[in-house]
């Protein structure tokens, strides 16, 4: 752990809502000073040969434009490859036999040249002014470790035009570990983490579960600073071609794993901030377990349910406590009334 969080405030000074309606051209601290841009998109692409253009030109609509893009052709075996080619010299693609997730992200972290390293899935979308509000977020609060926002969810581009551009309004906390039930959902995709925080503590380990995104802010979570962007919503995080997420067994499986390594006390904080650790494991456990109950996966979404039960309580997931064993027992039907319900709200919970 190279950051301490001794010198910064408590959470009642910290966490604060703030409204900035202009993007401040404050300058940066002068001990500081980055050669490259100040964002390096990283976009890991396996088969998305269909969807990987029209993220990459979702980047490209940015108001803001101090940044590169690395898109990492993770072994794909359909046209992905072609489709990155077309976008050079804009975009960097560097072509690799298949990792996995981790290993793609670890790539374009490795030939990343900005600051920060945003990593964005293949098939989402940013907003235009993403980059732009982000930047400021950054500015503001002193370069943070992580700063991340809200992804509402879609099935076709259309579901977010009603989405437009709003004041910031943003939350500052000493550390993302500090967070714990503030409702401060981070996405694997759009999530921006200080570069060399990243390779320090951060970088992916060579797993191919879920969660492993889990394990990047675990890592990097002690680390000082992190802002959460309320207002206006920073990616769209599409549902409908989002294979992974239907697999129940890699969720499970991810969520032992990353359970285990806070039991063992493996991350740079070794036991200190377990209970936070484990609260923040509960947010991300509490969607899986919705998601399996709409999969019909009753078995693991119990388990899911039952294991974080303390830390759901802690974070004061009453409604979540209360109302899921009912779901549980009457199956699928109430609970795919209930992800519908829920798709047609922005995701704030991870």
């Amino acid at each position: 752990m190279t950051g301490s969080s001794s010198d910064w405030p408590s959470d009642a000074s910290s966490d604060r809502d703030e409204t900035q309606p202009e993007l401040s051209p404050a300058a940066s601290d002068s001990s500081s000073v980055a050669t490259g841009p100040l964002f390096t998109v990283a976009i890991p692409v396996y088969n998305r040969a269909d969807l990987v253009g029209k993220t990459i030109e979702s980047v490209f609509a940015q108001t803001f434009d101090d940044y590169e893009i690395v898109c990492v052709n993770d072994g794909s075996s359909d046209d992905s490859l072609s489709v990155l080619r077309s976008y050079e010299p804009r975009v960097r693609v560097i072509d690799q036999e298949n990792k996995g997730l981790s290993g793609a992200r670890n790539a374009g972290a490795e030939h990343a040249q900005g600051e920060y390293l945003l990593f964005l899935d293949s098939d989402d979308l940013l907003f235009p002014w993403s980059l732009e509000v982000m930047a400021e977020a950054i500015r503001k609060h002193d370069r943070p470790a992580m700063v991340s926002g809200v992804f509402p969810p879609f099935d076709n581009e259309a579901d977010l035009a009603s989405h437009v551009k709003t004041a910031p309004r943003m939350r500052a906390f000493k550390d993302y570990l500090s967070t714990r039930a503030r409702k401060t959902g981070v996405a694997p995709s759009g999530t921006a983490v200080l570069a060399d925080a990243y390779r320090e503590t951060g970088a992916s380990d060579d797993v191919r579960v879920m969660f492993e995104d889990v394990d990047i802010w675990f890592k990097v979570g002690a680390r000082p600073g992190y802002v959460h962007i309320d207002e206006p919503p920073i990616v769209g995080y599409r549902v409908g071609h989002a294979q992974m997420m239907g697999n129940m067994k890699k969720q499970l499986d991810g969520f032992d794993w990353i359970e285990g390594k806070v039991e063992r006390g493996e991350y740079p904080t070794g036991h200190a901030r377990k209970k936070e650790m484990q609260d923040a494991l509960a947010l991300h456990a509490k969607s899986c377990a919705i998601r399996c109950l709409h999969a019909g996966d009753r078995g693991r979404g119990w388990a899911f349910y039952r294991r974080t039960l303390g830390a759901q309580i802690r974070n004061g997931e009453w409604k979540f406590v209360l109302a899921y064993p009912m779901l549980w027992l009457t199956g699928k039907g109430v609970a795919a009334k209930q992800m519908r319900d829920r798709k047609k709200q922005v995701v704030t919970d991870g």
